[in-house]
């Protein structure tokens, strides 16, 4: 794991021709000693969730472009939608950081989620759900509804619930269910925000 580092470069490698599947490579320098770190030497290879790939098309008609990567992990969606030129709050527990910040980039906390000045309007939540607790949960969907633009888009991909638990979840916060996909393990579900209804 990457830590007390800052992001020194940051290369995009297309693998093919046309620009399918990206291959981020991101170095980071540690500031106490200047050396290149990484688990594999100095260089991740990451690429971005297929749903999120899928679904950016849509996400790229949002007018101001602001995302959240909600349990951001190695930073993999993130870096992907920093490069399609969103600004994006990538959220994870401090030991789970690879950076602190840099342009359009900003790792925080989740609970700095409720301190954003901007309104979000894509958030994407790669297996997470289904790790963190009843009560994480309940407060992440709460404040997410709280900070969503109308119309923003939220992308879910996780194991270990149902449609109608997700949805049970999900679509009282303010959200209709737009698409569902099942994997042989996974479900990915796209919700739009269309706000409380009264």
């Amino acid at each position: 794991m990457i830590t007390g580092g800052i992001l020194k470069d940051i290369t995009f490698q297309n693998t093919k021709e046309n620009d399918n599947p990206i291959e981020m490579i991101i170095q980071c320098v540690d500031i106490s000693n200047s050396k290149v770190l990484s688990e594999q030497g100095g260089i991740m290879l990451v690429k971005p969730a297929h749903s999120l790939k899928k679904y950016v098309p849509l996400f790229d008609r949002s007018k101001n472009k602001v995302a959240l990567d909600f349990g951001s992990g190695n930073l993999r969606n993130s870096m992907y939608l920093h490069r399609k030129g969103y600004e994006v709050y990538a959220v994870d527990l401090p030991q789970k950081n690879k950076i602190q910040c840099m342009p359009r980039l900003k790792c925080i906390l989740p609970e700095e989620i409720k301190g954003l000045n901007s309104k979000i309007d894509v958030t994407i939540c790669t297996f997470v759900l289904n790790i963190i607790s009843e009560s994480e949960r309940n407060g992440f969907l709460g404040t997410l509804a709280e900070k969503m633009s109308p119309g923003g888009f939220f992308l879910v991909e996780t194991k270990g619930f149902s449609l109608s638990i997700l949805d049970s979840m999900i679509i009282p916060k303010g959200f209709v269910r737009v698409h569902c996909e099942r994997g042989r393990y996974t479900i990915i579900v796209l919700y739009q925000y269309i706000g409380m209804q009264h």
